[in-house]
């Protein structure tokens, strides 16, 4: 055990000053020198510390800032140095993006409580609704609108784990502000800048908007440059490309000041509200001198090109700034042509008469000195990037363009036909930029280069410059970069689908593997990529009401695990990833596809399932909840079915004909909306759709009988029928009996009716005949014979017994009848859509024998007349 001296073991207060060592201070000794004098001479023979700090190639960058106020192409460049090689621009990644920095964004998906944006360098962030409680409760919908591009700002950026086991992912989220105190300057506002506001209320003349910082705007409808609209519309998608501006209370714009504003006579800034179109071809003056902080991404700038850097240009403007323009932001995309390097031919294209062009800031980070510019014609027109092809293309021999070691590969998409719009003077008269202009590229990652886990010397060798691959579209959301991002591993580029996005009702597909079997009798199967789908036991076979040992049997084999089906996609929920198929054999060959009311035309065939039998009508379901119904009284007169409740069944595959089809509103059985003149899709906003359908789908006589009624509902003649007409043998069809009620304050019943349908032509008028094809009546059953006296009739369940023996449904009645009473106010509509009350006719025969010699005598009395 050591034994601590006197002197060292309980020291009490600090050390006297007289014998503290002068040369043993840190302070003393850090500028010690022998012989020289450190301010007036160099050091010679300076100690070194024991830990050597190396420099850094930013620090050798932060050396060469001279007259700038950054180093030489901005923050997270790396220099060459002296041994030779090309600075490298280092990627925008996701783990250099800090709190507080701003990027340009361009708004891709917008709900009422998250709105996605789309960032540089294929990043997407997202936004929340605002923080303030002014604004807290409006819809971000109404805030924001699908391809607006405006400036964000980084709130924080966050890393979670989804999943467990060998399926947890990594996902990286960044979540963006566009409020005002976040975007605009927080010193005095300035005329060069665009401002960012948020209006706070509509007045007579014009908007007040929140700048932020507890500033205030005024925008005078005069001065909003194009067609605006002061309310909100139903379509909720609002797109920017219409010219037209909403000006509602949440909404953000980004304003200008006016040019005629006091800027010191008001608290409240006079601002305008230019197109973007205007906003485009604003340019910040050489003369304008922000501070980092203040500078906004989205300003248009004149930069100088200082130097090149292995990817990318170095670039100086507003005489102090210094950033970098990446060359997957030139807007033009070179093939290279040996497997080596990347290719530089872009170099030539800025030589000494192109070392001056516009660029668009889309990247500022004060802390890190980051400024990152862009010279994508789309960018640079504020406008939308050209057309990608849609995810789901397949596109053959797709060659590398650049390879990003150990990271993915950016591989060229077919050439466009025509120039991107607008490209700068000084780059379109060289000829390779303009043919480069027009090949647009798809990126690969790593992870989609292949079914397994491919290793990076692999990855490296085989997606070299110059090799050709067979590429996938997957998704075409980043908009700013104007790249598609895309799959080579084999089992992605021959998948079925990508994504239950993929997945649209109506649609086949073939071979799809069985994955499981569920305890009600359903069976799963899987499209691939995890995208499954369920096919209900409904739907296992063409009849669904057998069943058998056979069927079981037959069931087990023909869908047991891995066994491969046919199905067609019946519904698709994306947000809740559910999706419904048929496996149907019926349904999956059929050619007519009836997925949307909107698009159905009167007349058009399709197929669908029984899904549901009521004593009224037997309801057919086809794709994408889409249903119709066919009346038993159609059913009857058309086909003859006298109980469809028995001859039909749940699951059953019918072909329909398509009657009508038409939106009611709300629950008014007499008013519907006219499609031909206003497009409604929204069943919520106005009633629902109203389908009917008839199962009589060959080209027979009669089978425009329902086109002529429905014709006739759109009409408001008056139908006048013959006063005591005498209907002749088999005129009459029987379409539906309706049984005997009770009465309600007395004894005894109301004896029933049978609904029938005659011909026109034996009841109307001449000039009539063409209004209806035929006219609906009831026949009582009390009106059958003269006298009942012989009939054993005692109760209401005999009376309809009676009936039955007289009456068949979907049969011709063999005798003849006589009109007794109709309304001669009733018009054609009413008539056909069962409106009042039905013509009554007799089956009397004495009535019958009187009318007929009445009518030979011309007397028509008999008839009663309304």
């Amino acid at each position: 055990m050591t034994v601590l001296s006197a002197e060292t073991s309980f020291p009490r207060g600090r050390r006297p000053r007289e014998k503290r060592d002068d040369k043993s201070s840190p302070q003393k000794r850090k500028f010690q020198t022998e012989g020289n004098d450190f301010l007036f001479g160099e050091q010679k023979n300076v100690k070194q510390s024991k830990k050597k700090i190396k420099k850094s190639e930013s620090d050798v960058a932060n050396q060469s800032i001279g007259n700038y106020a950054l180093p030489i192409g901005g923050g997270h460049v790396r220099l060459g140095g002296k041994n030779g090689k090309e600075a490298i621009i280092e990627s925008l990644s996701f783990q250099k993006l800090a709190k507080g920095t701003k990027l340009l964004g361009i708004v891709r998906e917008v709900n009422d409580d998250f709105c996605l944006v789309s960032l540089p360098n294929m990043l997407t962030g997202y936004v929340l609704p605002s923080r303030k409680k002014s604004s807290s409760d409006i819809p971000l919908k109404k805030q924001l609108c699908v391809g607006q591009i405006l400036a964000v700002k980084v709130l924080k950026t966050a890393t979670d784990k989804v999943g467990k086991g060998e399926k947890q992912v990594t996902r990286r989220r960044v979540q963006l502000s566009v409020e005002p105190s976040d975007i605009n300057a927080t010193g005095e506002l300035s005329r060069h800048e665009v401002l960012r506001g948020r209006i706070i209320s509509l007045e007579d003349h014009g908007v007040i908007i929140d700048l932020g910082d507890g500033r205030k705007g005024f925008c005078k409808f005069s001065n909003v440059e194009g067609t605006y609209e002061t309310e909100e519309t139903e379509k909720d998608d609002y797109a920017i490309d219409t010219g037209k501006r909403l000006l509602n209370e949440g909404r953000v714009h980004d304003f200008i000041i006016d040019e005629q504003a006091n800027m010191n006579s008001s608290n409240v800034v006079s601002l305008a509200l230019p197109s973007e179109q205007t906003v485009a071809k604003r340019a910040l003056p050489s003369t304008y001198h922000p501070t980092l902080q203040d500078l906004q991404p989205g300003s248009l700038v004149r930069a100088k090109v200082e130097a090149f850097a292995k990817n990318g240009i170095l670039v100086s403007f507003a005489t102090i700034f210094r950033g970098s323009i990446s060359s997957s932001h030139f807007g033009a995309n070179w093939i290279p042509s040996n497997k080596s390097e990347n290719t530089e031919e872009w170099k030539s294209v800025f030589d000494e008469n192109t070392r001056t062009l516009m660029a668009r800031i889309i990247a500022v980070d004060a802390r890190t000195k980051v400024i990152r510019l862009s010279i994508q014609p789309h960018l640079l027109n504020l406008s939308q990037a050209e057309k990608l092809p849609p995810p789901g293309t397949v596109i053959e021999n797709a060659t590398v363009i650049r390879l990003d070691h150990n990271i993915g590969a950016l591989l060229s998409l077919p050439l466009l036909e025509k120039l991107p719009s607008n490209l700068q003077p000084s780059l379109a008269r060289h000829n390779s930029f303009v043919e480069a202009s027009k090949r647009q590229a798809v990126y690969v990652h790593i992870s989609k280069a292949s079914s397994s886990r491919t290793s990076e010397d692999l990855f490296n060798k085989n997606y070299a410059p110059s090799t050709k691959h067979k590429v996938r579209i997957l998704s075409t959301t980043h908009l700013v970069d104007g790249v598609a991002t895309g799959a080579t591993a084999t089992e992605m580029v021959d998948a079925h689908i990508l994504n239950y996005e993929d997945l649209r009702p109506g649609k086949v597909f073939r071979n799809v593997p069985v994955c499981k079997t569920m305890s009600g009798g359903s069976v799963m199967v899987d499209f691939g990529l995890g995208v499954r789908g369920i096919i209900p036991s409904l739907h296992l076979f063409e009849k669904s009401n057998v069943t058998s040992d056979y069927r079981t049997k037959l069931k087990n084999e023909k869908f047991k695990i891995a066994k491969k089906v046919d199905v067609r996609v019946l519904t698709v929920d994306t947000k809740t990833k559910r999706c419904f198929v048929t496996a149907k054999p019926s349904v999956v060959k059929a050619q007519d596809c009836l997925s949307n009311y909107s698009t159905i035309k009167v007349g058009q065939r399709g197929t669908g399932f029984i899904s549901k039998i009521d004593s009224k009508a037997v309801y057919v379901t086809f794709f994408n909840k889409v249903y119709g119904r066919v009346t038993a009284r159609s059913l009857a007169a058309e086909l003859g079915v006298e109980e469809h409740q028995t001859d039909y069944n749940v699951g059953d595959v019918v072909t329909c004909r398509v009657i009508s089809c038409r939106k009611r509103v709300g629950k008014n059985l007499d008013k519907y909306v006219d499609t031909e003149s206003e497009e409604v899709e929204d069943s919520r906003n106005c009633g629902f759709w109203d389908l009917n359908l008839s199962l009589h789908v060959n080209d027979v006589e009669g089978s425009d009988d329902e086109f002529g009624i429905e014709k006739a509902k759109k009409m408001s003649q008056i139908i006048e029928l013959r006063a005591g007409a005498v209907l002749p043998s088999k005129s009459m069809k029987v379409v539906e009996l309706i049984p005997s009620i009770d009465k309600k304050r007395e004894n005894g019943f109301i004896p029933g009716h049978a609904i029938v349908r005659v011909k026109s032509k034996y009841m109307t008028k001449t000039e009539d005949v063409t209004a209806l094809p035929f006219i609906e009546c009831k026949v009582p059953f009390d009106q059958i014979l003269d006298s009942y006296s012989n009939e054993a009739i005692t109760t209401k369940k005999d009376m309809d017994d009676f009936a039955k023996t007289h009456l068949v449904v979907g049969k011709k009645i063999e005798q003849k009848g006589l009109l007794l009473y109709y309304d001669r106010k009733k018009s054609s509509y009413e008539y056909s859509s069962a409106v009042g009350k039905l013509p009554i006719i007799s089956l009397r025969p004495s009535l019958i024998q009187n009318a007929d010699r009445s009518n030979e005598q011309g007397d028509v009395k008999a008839t009663k007349v309304l």
